[in-house]
């Protein structure tokens, strides 16, 4: 999935930049959070590997080191 400028994901993430780093796993996009009113990195698991445990696990084990 590749989401284009302007969009809002999630209620919460206006995308700022598409896809500023494309990865075997999926994308990571600027992105401004409009309830912390800042920019951050949001990635996006391909969807195929989200429905995979072990890259589940992976992506939050990524998550809680980044946050």
């Amino acid at each position: 999935m590749t989401l284009q400028n302007g969009t809002l994901f999630a209620k919460r993430y206006r995308i700022k930049e598409t896809s500023i780093q494309p990865g075997g796993t999926g994308y990571v996009y600027r992105v401004h959070d409009e309830h912390l009113d800042r920019i951050v990195a949001l990635k996006v698991v391909h969807a195929e590997l989200a429905r995979q445990e072990t890259v589940r696990q992976q992506f939050l084990a990524e998550a809680r080191l980044l946050a």
